[in-house]
């Protein structure tokens, strides 16, 4: 005969686990809420220096409740910055898909980015370039995860252009995404925050033609 007591316990757990699965629930949607509450304020005020408080608010959520999922404003801004990257993956990765021939889809690649980046319509641009910047010096781990996915689809994309050989293959392949990777992010810094070394923003027309450049096989 089954013990009464195991079979209380088992029951127990049983209706533990609904119960669980609803308090994960309830705690993603409150995290999720804190990040879109910290990138809408980001989109109006131009900044990153918004009020905890303000964004709890907008959240719909007390203080001690953001406490419970962000230790401070820094890891906050990691969230909100990763969700704003997250968000380009999949555009690029059907912009890339459009195509079969490598040099069309790093084309596509470089010239989705630069839309998604240097947009007029970008609000969030300027803040979380300055955000990028100063993730780079005190945790480039974090941006480096970050950016991962986003840099694994360049890679898979020059690999294709090496293995038919369309692209250079003298300098590694990761390297080379590197290099490039640096270079699409430098003129998003330049365009963003004003940096004109020419005198205006770079068009995607002309990076497009620097990116090709510096991949195309020299011996071709």
């Amino acid at each position: 005969m089954s013990d009464p007591r195991s079979l209380s316990d088992e029951t127990s757990h049983r209706n533990d686990v609904p119960e669980l699965d609803a308090a994960r629930t309830r705690a993603v949607d409150r995290y999720q809420r804190l990040v879109d509450a910290a990138f809408e304020l980001t989109l109006e005020t131009g900044t990153t220096e918004f009020r905890l408080q303000d964004v709890a608010t907008r959240a719909r959520v007390s203080l001690r409740a953001f406490y419970q999922h962000f230790a401070n404003r820094d890891e906050l801004l990691l969230a909100v910055f990763e969700y704003a990257v997250n968000g380009t993956v999949p555009v690029l990765s059907e912009a890339v898909a459009a195509h079969d021939d490598p040099v069309e889809q790093l084309h596509a690649y470089v010239t989705t980015m630069h839309r998604l980046v240097f947009g007029d319509e970008r609000l969030d641009s300027r803040p979380l370039t300055g955000y990028h910047l100063h993730l780079a010096q005190t945790n480039p781990s974090a941006l480096a995860k970050v950016l991962g996915p986003r840099n694994e689809l360049l890679i898979a994309v020059l690999e294709r252009g090496v293995e038919r050989g369309t692209f250079r293959s003298d300098i590694e392949l990761k390297q080379m995404a590197m290099l490039l990777s640096h270079t699409l992010v430098a003129a998003m810094h330049a365009n963003v925050l004003g940096t004109y070394m020419a005198g205006a923003r770079l068009d995607p027309d002309t990076l497009w033609a620097f990116c090709l450049g510096s991949v195309t096989d020299p011996r071709r």
